[in-house]
């Protein structure tokens, strides 16, 4: 049988917060979350439906060097 989440339990499985999924959610944009079931107002998630969206999920490679942006000034006042 298919494990049923909660909003809550697919928010920390993704790893974000419940609001922010909540607030992905009921956006236009809801091609960043996995599969949803409604039931009246509830939301629910098939833990085999997020695994899967999560494996096809692209790979950011977070160690791309960002741009410098503009200098700081120092406490003398001087970039």
């Amino acid at each position: 049988m298919d494990s049923i989440l909660s909003l809550e339990q697919t928010a920390k499985i993704v790893g974000c917060s419940p609001r922010t999924f909540k607030n992905k959610l009921w956006s236009a944009q809801k091609t960043t979350l996995p599969p949803a079931h409604k039931t009246g107002r509830n939301v629910y998630f098939i833990r085999e439906e997020v695994e899967q969206w999560l494996i096809n999920q692209p790979i950011i490679n977070a160690a791309t060097k960002r741009r410098p942006g503009r200098p700081r000034k120092n406490s003398k006042g001087v970039a």
